[in-house]
Order: structure tokens, then C-alpha cells, then sequence
């Protein structure tokens, strides 16, 4: 079994996730117009693009436990990201840990089968649920299948105030496929927070300041995988 210490980098995800329709005008009125961001600085628009592919039994065992397992593979990069991450679900997490990283990230070859990591998953999901599941996690494992799709084109912007609160907003043109290559198409707007977990009530303000402008942003579920399954059969 992979050591604690060999889980590879850890992070707590604070963020939230918008449809948007009409991309380039929204991007615009936030971006040129917005009085959120008067008092904050900008980086250079960043473009990248990802290509993002979650893995999951038959019957969804693990999205059910509210955990996802995915690969991200980002053109331009050597590597992809394994990434296993606790979003929600009916087992549920002991919140008052609150020290517990809800997010782990392995680097790995580009073209590697997860299949050789199967090992390092299963650890990492006893990491993300210590008051354990019913079932030997490694058995589970064993029975992952490609389950979703993402390509996305992505233009990303950091936005930093004077008090210490960094943010990513990330306005993603994006493309849902399921095992059936049913597709669709949707662009999102995700706001992260990119600071210490105590400007988490900065972070929420900020993110209340955005909805109330009217920009026409719908709120949406913050996993990927989660919103794939409200538009399409997984």
C-alpha cells in the first residue's frame, strides 16, 4: 500500500462554477466593466486547453462515496495529472477534520495506464474518507472504466486586491462526451480562489458581489463530472 507521505501534492478546492451563454460578452462586462474589480490588480489573459477523462465503476461506486478520479492532460505539458478528489456524497466525510486535504494530485506519463496506479487510488481514498467504506477500496479500484469526457479551451485571468485575496476566473469553452459519444457543448465560468483558506469570507463576497451584478451566470455544480451527468447518460 502507497505510503501517506507518497500521496503526492495536496489541496482543498474553494470554488464555484457558472453556465454562462453569451461567453465573450459576459467575459467582457466582467472583466472591462465590472465595479467588483475596481480594487484589484490583473494578470495577462492565460489561454490553455485540457483534456480532462474521469474513470468510475459500472454502477458509479465511487461518484456515489462523492468521490471523483480523473486525468487531466494539458497540451503543452510532459505529464498529465492524476487527480482524486473529494467532492460530495451519501457516505460523507468527517467534516470537523478540517485539516484534511480534500484533493490529491500525482503527476504521471502522458500515456500511462491508470492501471498502474490503482494502488495509490485506493490509498488516497482512505486518506478522503478515515471513517472508512464497506468495501476493501482496491477491489473498487480494479473495476474503473472511462466514464466522461472534457475537452476544454480555456482563457484564464488572476485577479489579486490589496488584502491579500487571489482569484482565478476561468472562462471555459467546454465539450461533454459520454462512453456512447453523446456530446455537449457548454461554457462555464469558474471562480477559484487562489489564497489562504482564511480569505475564504473575502472569496465569498466576492463571488456574492458577481452574482448580484446580473451577468447572466447560472449556477452550477462545482465537479465536472457532476454537471456531465446532469446533461448527459453516465
Amino acid at each position: 500500500m502507497t505510503k501517506v507521505n507518497d500521496l503526492g501534492r495536496r489541496e482543498n478546492y474553494v470554488g464555484e462554477k457558472y453556465l454562462i451563454e453569451e461567453y465573450k460578452d459576459i467575459q467582457k462586462n466582467i472583466l472591462k466593466t465590472s465595479n467588483v474589480l475596481k480594487n484589484f490588480g490583473m494578470s495577462s489573459n492565460i489561454k490553455d486547453s485540457v483534456e480532462k477523462t474521469y474513470y468510475d465503476t459500472d454502477d458509479m461506486f465511487f461518484c456515489r462515496l462523492g468521490i471523483t478520479i480523473c486525468t487531466n492532460t494539458y497540451k503543452g505539458r510532459p505529464y498529465t495529472d492524476l487527480v482524486v478528489r473529494y467532492e460530495d456524497g451519501d457516505q460523507g466525510r468527517i467534516k470537523f477534520i478540517s485539516d484534511i486535504p480534500d484533493t490529491f494530485i500525482r503527476k504521471i506519463g502522458k500515456k500511462e495506464s491508470i492501471a498502474k496506479h490503482y494502488e495509490y487510488i485506493s490509498s488516497v481514498v482512505l486518506e478522503l474518507i478515515p471513517n472508512g467504506i464497506s468495501v476493501e477500496p482496491l477491489e473498487m479500484v480494479r473495476r474503473l472504466k472511462p466514464k466522461l469526457k472534457i475537452t476544454k479551451k480555456r482563457e484564464r485571468f488572476r485577479v489579486i486586491n490589496s488584502i491579500g485575496l487571489k482569484v482565478i476566473l476561468s472562462f471555459d469553452q467546454c465539450v461533454y462526451s459520454n462512453v456512447a459519444k453523446t456530446k455537449v457543448k457548454l461554457n462555464i465560468l469558474e471562480l477559484r480562489m487562489d489564497s489562504p483558506t482564511d480569505t475564504a469570507p473575502l472569496f465569498e463576497k466576492f463571488v456574492h458581489d458577481l452574482q448580484i451584478a446580473e451577468y447572466r451566470m447560472i449556477k452550477t455544480k462545482d465537479s465536472d463530472l457532476f454537471i456531465g451527468q446532469d446533461y448527459l447518460d453516465i
